[in-house]
């Protein structure tokens, strides 16, 4: 069975290869599969993309306190502006935002657009029954800010 579909295949490149043109789907089957993997394809790649622009917004202060807006309900990313941070340079940035990086938080830099994606694992916190809400999250936020204050004044 294998050698058969080589075979097939070899065939239709050979076909290809001398004009024959591509081959027209006509079996209903081969556009059902086809009709599935580019459903597939623009679920896994072009989705997510048009997701990023709406995502809620967070706010970064220039001290780099950030806070999440409270206008609309928890969501596992927020993305924020960081042109006030005014870093100068991608790597920079990127450090800046590996140092808060922790078990909860990651961030997904954009400099170029000047944006960053901040995705909290409010999944593995629900798995740990720990439901917290906007205002939990920026009483987390806050605090963590603080300490990183306190650890850069030592």
């Amino acid at each position: 069975m294998e050698i058969s579909s080589d075979y097939t295949i070899i065939k239709s490149y050979k076909a290809l290869a001398h004009g024959a043109g591509p081959k027209v789907i006509s079996n209903q089957r081969e556009k059902s599969v086809l009709a599935g993997l580019l459903f597939l394809f623009a679920m896994l790649f072009v989705l997510p993309l048009q997701a990023q622009h709406n995502l809620p917004v967070a706010i970064i202060s220039e001290s780099g306190k950030i806070t999440l807006s409270a206008s609309a309900p928890l969501s596992a990313s927020y993305q924020a502006d960081i042109s006030k941070l005014k870093f100068r340079d991608a790597k920079v940035a990127e450090a800046f935002f590996n140092r808060l990086t922790d078990g909860v938080t990651t961030f997904s830099l954009d400099f170029k657009n000047q944006k960053v994606t901040i995705i909290l694992a409010t999944k593995m916190l629900a798995e740990a029954n720990m439901h917290w809400s906007v205002n939990q999250w920026n009483e987390y936020f806050s605090k963590k800010q603080e300490s990183l204050e306190q650890a850069g004044a030592q």
